[in-house]
């Protein structure tokens, strides 16, 4: 396989069969990471769940990966078993399975978000089941589905100041160099105006965002070389 797209029909015809057999309360969902913008819902059962439909825009996990920063269990199969919140509260039980291509590049996935709203109450009787667990190295904002686009950029830009552990007024540039770095790998910059609104929170001006890129690539190419 090369691309999402030769085998849709045949990936169509599965979530749906699955939808069949798990019912209403669980969600599949087809993702197109090689699409020319963030719309990479290309397949989707049961979107009632998350409120989704064909056409909608990636999620904070979907962004890290377009970006080329995988989040893997072990396996490297993908992300299992995590819970995720959507807007209106409901929890689920997540995954994330890969598609690679020949070069064994992430193209696509299949997500899989059971509402386990209700059931909560029998926990205790389905830990089997519901084993679920918090993954290290997910952000708040790719563990929440359903957002709107600049909903999820405002969550992401909330995650880097956190992750950089001081007030913005108290930060200096190497404080706010870390924050746009942590966006830039998450993937935030492919978001429509992501830096006029990144700019405003870290309270400097766009340039300097876009300075800020321009000096993380020199260290990055720096940093290849040592290496190399």
């Amino acid at each position: 396989m090369e691309n999402i797209k030769e085998i849709l029909p045949v990936l169509n015809e599965l979530i749906e069969g699955l939808a069949e057999h798990f019912g209403s309360k669980c969600e599949f969902v087809i993702h197109d990471y090689e699409s020319s913008d963030i719309h990479t819902i290309v397949g989707i059962t049961n979107g009632q769940v998350t409120n989704r439909k064909i056409g909608d825009h990636v999620t904070g996990i979907g962004l890290r990966i377009m970006q080329g920063t995988e989040i893997d269990d072990d396996s490297k199969k993908g992300i299992f078993n995590y819970l995720t919140q959507t807007k209106d509260g409901k929890l689920l039980k997540s995954s994330t399975i890969y598609m690679r291509n020949s070069d064994n590049k992430v193209v696509g996935s299949i997500c899989v978000n059971y509402d386990i709203t209700e059931i909560q109450t029998a926990k205790s009787a389905l830990d089997e089941f519901l084993n679920t667990s918090e993954k290290q190295n997910l952000y708040q904002a790719d563990l929440t589905v359903g957002d709107g686009i600049d909903d999820l950029l405002i969550r992401m830009i909330n995650d880097s100041i956190a992750s950089v552990g001081v007030p913005v007024v108290q930060m200096d540039k190497k404080d706010k160099l870390e924050g746009v770095r942590i966006l830039r790998d998450r993937g935030a910059f492919k978001i429509q105006r992501a830096v006029d609104v990144i700019a405003q929170y870290y309270n400097v001006s766009k340039f300097t965002i876009y300075n800020y890129l321009n000096e993380l690539e020199g260290i990055d190419k720096l940093n290849q070389s040592s290496e190399s």
